[in-house]
């Protein structure tokens, strides 16, 4: 815990941890990426701007991204954050 917390508050900000989640379960990430996909397609088509860190259309973000997440796929939602280290 004091190395994550290390890392997290003065180290680089970044972990890796292998097999967070078992191979049977890839696909909650494939689920999990097609659904921000599809967010950010229909905030694109609404004239919505991803991100105002950042030249007009060099990024993407989703703003609210639980909530957006829970609503265009619940199951998908409950599925990933399922895993405890999420």
């Amino acid at each position: 815990m004091n190395e994550l917390h290390y890392c997290l508050l003065s180290g680089p900000g970044v972990f890796v941890v292998r097999n967070l989640i078992p191979s049977a379960e890839h696909d909650v990430i494939d689920r999990a990426e097609a659904a921000f996909a599809r967010i950010i397609e229909k905030e694109k088509e609404t004239g919505k701007k991803g991100d105002h860190f950042a030249p007009a259309g060099a990024n993407d973000r989703i703003w609210n991204s639980f909530q957006k997440f829970a609503q265009v796929d619940p199951e998908g939602f409950v599925r990933y954050f399922a895993n405890e280290a999420m």
